[in-house]
């Protein structure tokens, strides 16, 4: 993975970019190495790092299968430590994170693959790691802005990060990194490198900095459904005066036993509402998508029964459609009212499903959420609602290559009704 230069070069280009989000710059920089003061452990071994860096997604350090888990988990770890006390502190540590993944999928595993051949992993990245260390020495000697990364990584206050690493390790490799990794005196000479060069660094570095600053940048903005309970939403849906969770889950049985498939993805599950209509014996995966970890989290408690093909997945749809994987079949009830017709296109156009089928409200005036008891719990949502119409929805599936071929409809009390649209491509 990166040496502690890189990590504190790709820090600093983000924190110029991250003007007015970044409030204590020091403790930013300090987290951007972070993760890595697991060496200074007394008793290190390797199973502190892949604590420290959120892996758990091969069978050994160094080889991972599962890129995309790794990058799920990092996020999730932003989400739920983005409003801590120590917030710019835990934004660095992730960074850290972010840009030792890019290296690891970019990088580094294209290069083991293309050299292990018979040789072993230690030795691949023994020959590696020379030139990344020597990269590091030498960007350290020849930037610009090496002086004040120094000064900004010395103002930087420990802290130690729950399961991860611990305040006295952080104190002694920030100790080590002020006054002697970066000493030894010897001038390095990157010219003849064959896999760390100047350009390909140079690349990754700004490669780094362009994702991530959109990653940071995009999770700043807290979507109304993360606030809103679980508690509140269902005890407001299946209310008598609204009568939503009910009808739905008689909806979404016909849903999943409608069509030949194995595979199905729906896209906001909230709590889970309609999934003991699930026949293991049809489908072979079971994807559950939400912004909401919450929600999340009680999917997995409720239907542990089909947890062999059940795959949740938290995610914001209106930023990261393009994590979403592949299933027969997409179920969005209730859902594009809040993504809007655009949105809810590129997810259909990244799950590439052989049958689409949406559960929308229509709304005889502007009240769409139903009068309740929990009603303010919803205050925000106007932010992100679209009124829905049918004949909009049929035509962008139209666009994206889609058939309308079945609707259905459910009276629901206050003159509102749920209207089913399905499509086969």
């Amino acid at each position: 993975m990166s040496y502690p230069m890189v990590h504190l070069k790709v820090a600093y280009e983000l924190l110029a970019r991250y003007d007015g989000h970044i409030e204590q710059p020091g403790d930013f920089m300090l987290g951007s190495v972070a993760p890595d003061a697991v060496h200074f452990h007394n008793e290190y071994d390797v199973s502190l790092k892949e604590k420290s860096h959120l892996w758990k997604f091969g069978p050994r350090w160094g080889i991972t299968l599962d890129s995309e888990g790794w990058r799920d988990a990092i996020y999730k770890f932003w989400k739920e430590n983005r409003k801590a006390e120590n917030r710019d502190f835990i934004a660095g540590y992730c960074i850290h994170l972010l840009t030792d993944w890019e290296n690891d999928r970019s990088t580094w595993t294209p290069f083991r693959e293309k050299m292990m051949q018979g040789i072993e992993v230690d030795e691949v990245h023994e020959c590696y790691a020379a030139e990344a260390y020597g990269y590091d020495q030498w960007l350290y000697q020849t930037d610009k802005d090496s002086g004040e990364i120094w000064q900004l990584l010395e103002e930087g206050r420990i802290y130690g990060v729950e399961e991860c690493i611990l305040e006295e390790d952080l104190a002694r490799q920030k100790r080590s990194l002020l006054i002697e990794q970066f000493t030894e005196g010897k001038v390095y000479d990157v010219s003849g490198y064959q896999f760390c060069t100047k350009e390909i660094m140079g690349e990754f570095v700004k490669k780094c900095v362009e994702e991530i600053f959109d990653f940071m940048i995009l999770s700043e903005d807290t979507n109304p459904w993360e606030e809103i309970s679980l508690s509140d939403y269902e005890n407001h849906m299946k209310l008598d005066s609204v009568m939503q969770l009910q009808s739905m889950n008689q909806m979404m049985k016909s849903q999943f036993g409608a069509y030949p498939v194995n595979s199905v993805m729906i896209l906001g599950i909230a709590g889970g509402n309609g999934l003991e209509h699930i026949d293991k014996n049809k489908f072979q995966k079971v994807y559950c998508v939400d912004i909401n970890a919450e929600y999340l989290t009680a999917v997995e408690e409720r239907y542990s029964d089909i947890s062999d093909i059940l795959e949740c997945i938290q995610l914001n749809l209106m930023k990261e459609a393009d994590r979403l994987p592949k299933a027969e079949l997409l179920v969005a009830n209730l859902l594009i009212e809040y993504i809007g017709y655009d949105c809810f296109k590129k997810a259909v156009e990244q799950v590439q499903p052989q049958y689409v089928s949406c559960i929308i409200q229509i709304n005889v005036n502007d009240n769409w959420v139903s009068d309740s008891p929990y009603i303010h719990a919803f205050d925000d949502l106007d932010k992100v609602h679209h009124q829905m119409e049918e004949e909009s929805l049929i035509q962008t599936l139209t666009r994206t290559g889609y058939k309308w071929i079945a609707r259905a409809e459910k009276p629901l009390p206050n003159g509102k009704k749920l209207v089913q649209l399905d499509f086969e491509r």
